[in-house]
């Protein structure tokens, strides 16, 4: 795809799931528009790069994350071992809603795997596109539901102690991202079974993500 036609498709991408991560942690967005828009620029060239080189498309999920997490650490102040974990969170239900949408519009005939990653279809914008529109739903129906939770601590000097919840919160984080690598490879070559298997262990390591945090969240209240 051509750079400035990819740009403008994935920076809003960046921009949904940032909007995500930052209302679900409840993280101050008003008067941060110019850091969000910086992120998903400097994302959307980070996906750009990676995917251009054959190698390094195969480990673009974790490219992106990792740039992801930097940046937040860096822009908001939030400890880099928490920006970890939310980043990851984020992206990853991204990423699943973006594979259900690819799996459910293939399954039906609707789309096929080849116009999904054909360069410059209409139907390449189609998954995208519903993908950040449901994912502002979700976005819209925590705030509005107020299931947003606040242990995040707001400033880059907490102190992490790996011990505990803390090793089960890297330990599964970590396991995401592997998932995450895997379930990009088998999409792009197309191993429906264990596409499917890993669209449910990465659908399952979201859940306890978020469990474990909503938990958190009732501890420290």
């Amino acid at each position: 795809m051509s750079y400035i036609p990819f740009i403008l498709l994935s920076a809003p991408e960046y921009i949904v799931v940032l909007v995500f991560i930052m209302t679900f942690f409840r993280i101050k967005i008003s008067g941060f528009y110019p850091q969000i828009f910086f992120i998903a620029i400097m994302l959307g060239n980070v996906s750009y790069a990676t995917r251009a080189d054959e190698i390094l498309s195969k480990f673009s999920p974790i490219f992106q994350v990792v740039m992801f997490a930097i940046l937040i650490w860096m822009l908001f102040r939030v400890h880099i071992f928490y920006s970890t974990i939310i980043t990851t969170i984020g992206y990853a239900s991204y990423a699943l809603i973006q594979v259900l949408l690819v799996f459910i519009f293939t399954e039906t005939g609707l789309i096929s795997m080849q116009e999904v990653t054909e360069k410059l279809s209409f139907e390449s914008y189609i998954v995208p596109l519903c993908s950040m529109v449901l994912m502002l739903l979700l976005t819209w129906l925590i705030k509005r539901y107020d299931f947003a939770i606040d242990w995040i601590p707001n400033t880059h000097r907490a102190k992490v102690v790996m011990r505990g919840e803390n090793n089960v919160f890297l330990v599964l984080t970590l396991l995401t991202l592997a998932v995450l690598i895997v379930l990009y490879y088998v999409l792009v070559i197309g191993l429906a079974i264990y596409y499917i298997s890993a669209l449910l262990t990465i659908g399952c390591l979201i859940f306890v993500l978020l469990y474990l945090s909503k938990k958190r969240d009732e501890l420290d209240d």
